[in-house]
C-alpha cells in the first residue's frame, strides 16, 4: 500500500514494470501546494512485510501563481508585479517576452497605444516592466495589466492565469499644467483658468504672485501695457492678474501673458511657458458674443447664441415691436399699435 499524507490515503497497487520496480500513477488535485511524506507498506512473495517512510517530505505543487501586489514608480516608468511564487518562462528561465503583457486603460487622456514595454526583468517573485510613454498621464487613468496565456510559469510548470484579481494601478500625474481659458474681466484685469490647481513652488506651498508673470502687447510698437503685473490673486485653478495701462490701447490690440518663472501643479510637474490660451483682446466683451461691450445693446447674450450687429440674439430682439422680446412672445406678428399683454 502507498500513502501520501492527506493527498492519497493507503491504496493497494501491484508490481508494474517488474517485480522490483513498481509504479503508481495518481491525479493531483488542482490548486494544491503542500509538502507531504511518502509511506509504503509492502510484502514480498514469501509474505515478509516491509514498512518504509521516505525521510524527507516531498512538495506537490498544482497551484497556479497569482499576482499579490502591483506597484508603480512616481514617473510611471517602472511597473512591478509581485507574485506568490518564483516566475519562469516555459523553458524554465527568467527571460520573458515583451508581448507577455498588455494593458487597458480606464479614464484620463491616455490610451493603451501610448504605452510601450521597453524591457522586462525577473527577480525571483518580482517581475519589473520598464515602460515608455508617447504622452503624459493626467493622473486619472487606471492601468489594467493583462497577461498572455501560457507565458509565465512557476518551477512546477503551473501557468499564470491571464486574468488576475490584483491587476490594476492608478497612473501618476506626469503632465505639466496648462491654460484652458483667458478672459478680460475688467479694463485692466484678466482671469486665467488652468486645467488644474497650480503653485509657485514644487512642494505646492506657495500661491502664484507677480514675479511669476510677464505682460506684453501683441503689437511691437505698443507701450500701453506695463510688463509687471500690479496684483495677482489665486483661487485654486483660477488666477486673476491686475495690470496697469500706461497709455491708450490700439484697436484690435491684445494682451499677451507669459511666465517669468516655472510654476507647478500639485504633483510637482513644472512648466515655464504658456503655449496657448494666453492672449486676449483688450476691449471688453463680457458675454463673449463678438460685440464689444461699448457697442453691445444686449450685454447678457447666452453663450453660443448668434447675434446681430447690435449684439442681440433672436430671443433678445423684439421683431414685431410690441414690447415683448421674441424669446417670450407667443404672438410674434402683432400688428403695429396693438395693445398686448406680457406674453
Amino acid at each position: 500500500k502507498l500513502s501520501l499524507g492527506q493527498i492519497l490515503m493507503p491504496t493497494e497497487f501491484s508490481a508494474t514494470a517488474s517485480d522490483s520496480v513498481w509504479q503508481y500513477d495518481f491525479t493531483v488535485p488542482s490548486g494544491l501546494n503542500t509538502s507531504t511524506l511518502i509511506s509504503i507498506n509492502a510484502f514480498d512473495k514469501a509474505g515478509n512485510e516491509m514498512q518504509y517512510s521516505y525521510p524527507d517530505p516531498i512538495t506537490i505543487d498544482s497551484q497556479s501563481p497569482i499576482v499579490e501586489n502591483i506597484t508603480l514608480s512616481s514617473d510611471n516608468k517602472n511597473l512591478q508585479l509581485v507574485f506568490d511564487d518564483i516566475i519562469y518562462n516555459d523553458q524554465g528561465s527568467s527571460t520573458l517576452a515583451l508581448d507577455s503583457f498588455s494593458f487597458t486603460i480606464n479614464g484620463g487622456s491616455l490610451n493603451p497605444n501610448d504605452i510601450v514595454i521597453a524591457a522586462i526583468s525577473v527577480d525571483q517573485k518580482t517581475v519589473s516592466l520598464t515602460l515608455d510613454y508617447n504622452n503624459n498621464a493626467s493622473g486619472e487613468e487606471s492601468l489594467r495589466v493583462q497577461l498572455k496565456e501560457n507565458q509565465l510559469f512557476d518551477l512546477a510548470g503551473n501557468a499564470v492565469a491571464s486574468q488576475q484579481a490584483t491587476n490594476s494601478v492608478l497612473l501618476n500625474d506626469t503632465a505639466a499644467p496648462y491654460l484652458t481659458a483667458i478672459e478680460l474681466v475688467e479694463e485692466n484685469s484678466v482671469l486665467l483658468t488652468y486645467n488644474e490647481e497650480v503653485s509657485a513652488s514644487q512642494n505646492a506651498t506657495a500661491s502664484l504672485n507677480i514675479a511669476n508673470f510677464t505682460l506684453a502687447s501683441d503689437l511691437a510698437s505698443s507701450t500701453a501695457i506695463a510688463s509687471e503685473a500690479d496684483e495677482v490673486i489665486q483661487n485654486g485653478k483660477e488666477v486673476e492678474i491686475k495690470f496697469n495701462l500706461l497709455g491708450p490701447i490700439i484697436n484690435g490690440e491684445k494682451l499677451v501673458v507669459q511666465l517669468a518663472t516655472q510654476i507647478y501643479d500639485l504633483s510637482g510637474n513644472a512648466t515655464d511657458t504658456l503655449y496657448s490660451n494666453n492672449k486676449v483682446n483688450l476691449i471688453l466683451d463680457r458675454d463673449q458674443d463678438g460685440i464689444i461691450d461699448e457697442l453691445d445693446q444686449c450685454p447678457d447674450t447666452e453663450a453660443g447664441q448668434a447675434v446681430n450687429e447690435n449684439g442681440c440674439s433672436f430671443n433678445q430682439r423684439d421683431d414685431d415691436q410690441d414690447g415683448v422680446n421674441n424669446g417670450r412672445d407667443k404672438c410674434p406678428d402683432t400688428p403695429e399699435g396693438e395693445t398686448v399683454d406680457n406674453e
